[in-house]
């Protein structure tokens, strides 16, 4: 009796995409860290270290599924009986996911934390950062148990674990995009400064271009696993790609910082946004047209004012400018405050 026919259309097409778009996404990459080594030489260590794990997560990543769609398309080629095997590359599709995802997630957990209001916010972040330690430890306990078998009877049998890591960091993208546009959007109306507005308004920019990709990759990811798992690698171009746009995301947040001074200059700052805003609210009076207004006071670096006069309402008010020397845990090393004279 004959073995039943096997279609391998369904199984190689969407890997040859997937292989694909998985370079692709990994040259972005490389043009987002060539960037940043030019612009951001002096950048704190914590920031770094960040990057490089990234550069090196990603290219074990890359490698391990160059060499499973090399098993497949070459390897068992005029052998449609092999798609039904797995390499030992298959598994780590999932790790390196998943820890490329909780390095990610924990980095905006952090943002989140410095940039919260209150402590509801700080609540969210923690939240945040236990599910991202969920969804990388089911990926990973997940994984290995189907490296010891590698069949596609375990794979069905550990449908649900899988399920719960791609649900789990699907809904820890959502918070993150939700917590931090609540956050921007709130500093954007308490401000009154058009360059803090342009500053926050390229961060929510930001936040919806970025926070939207992962979230419909990770759904896309979720509904083709769901539904085309064992049958087709119709869910392989969303898997491959998707720790790549979490890497390209954190690189997109830090080279958005402008350099002040030229590429070659290892003394360059960040001229624009810091990791965190700090929003103040300064109260002016005078005499009988007594009134308070609030101002937003973003913390980027050293910058100097050009002028020794504000105004409130239509009354000119001198001010001083208050620079802090002592340097902030965000990127930037100093601040200042505008302060009645």
């Amino acid at each position: 009796m004959e073995a039943p026919a096997i279609d391998f259309m369904p199984m190689i097409a969407p890997l040859f995409v997937a292989n694909s778009l998985n370079w692709l996404a990994l040259g972005a990459l490389f043009v987002q860290i060539y960037y940043y080594t030019q612009h951001f030489r002096t950048d704190q260590l914590k920031y770094r270290l960040i990057v490089g794990s990234l550069l090196i997560l990603e290219l074990v990543q890359t490698a391990t599924t160059t060499h499973q769609a090399w098993y497949y398309g070459v390897t068992l080629w005029d052998n449609p009986a092999g798609l039904l095997t797995f390499p030992w590359s298959a598994c780590s599709v999932p790790i390196m996911a998943g820890i490329i995802a909780a390095e990610a997630q924990i980095f905006y957990a952090w943002r989140i934390w410095r940039l919260a209001p209150n402590w509801g916010f700080k609540g969210m972040a923690i939240l945040i950062i236990l599910l991202a330690l969920l969804q990388a430890l089911t990926s990973i306990v997940a994984s290995i148990i189907f490296a010891i078998f590698l069949t596609p009877e375990k794979l069905l049998q550990l449908h649900s674990a899988f399920e719960l890591w791609v649900s789990s960091s699907f809904v820890t993208d959502v918070l993150i995009a939700a917590c931090m546009l609540w956050i921007l959007y709130t500093a954007k109306n308490q401000s009154g400064w058009s360059r803090s507005n342009n500053i926050i308004g390229r961060l929510i920019g930001i936040t919806v271009g970025t926070g939207l990709a992962i979230a419909l990759c990770g759904a896309l990811t979720l509904a083709l696993f769901a539904t085309t798992v064992g049958a087709s690698f119709q869910y392989l171009p969303a898997a491959y790609i998707w720790g790549k746009l979490y890497s390209n995301s954190v690189m997109v947040s830090l080279n958005s910082r402008r350099s002040t001074a030229s590429p070659g200059n290892s003394t360059a700052e960040a001229d624009s946004y810091p990791l965190s805003i700090r929003v103040s609210h300064q109260v002016f009076r005078r005499g009988d047209d007594e009134r308070s207004t609030g101002a937003a006071t973003p913390s980027w670096a050293g910058r100097k004012s050009s002028s020794n006069v504000a105004s409130v309402g239509n009354k000119p008010v001198p001010f001083a400018v208050k620079v802090d020397a002592a340097p902030q845990e965000d990127m930037f090393p100093s601040s200042k405050e505008v302060i009645p004279a």
